[in-house]
């Protein structure tokens, strides 16, 4: 994947994963406003948690060993 193609699915990675709700709050992911997530004011924050766990989460990935070698 090019440069400009990683941003261009980033994009439609955020667009499909940010939710804004009925009081006008933001969150990632969680189709409903009761999957845990603190709702945030903005898209530009709910977008910086999602960045945030992504990170961690391959952070997380790239330690653990693999349970069958490719």
């Amino acid at each position: 994947m090019s440069d400009a193609e990683k941003i261009a699915a980033f994009d439609l990675l955020s667009v499909a994963l940010l939710n804004q709700w009925h009081d006008g709050t933001w969150t990632w992911w969680c189709p409903t406003p009761c999957g845990g997530l603190e709702p945030r004011a903005t898209r530009e924050e709910a977008g910086a948690d999602l960045v945030a766990w992504a990170k961690k989460t391959a952070d997380r990935k790239q330690r653990a060993k693999p349970i069958h070698p490719l």
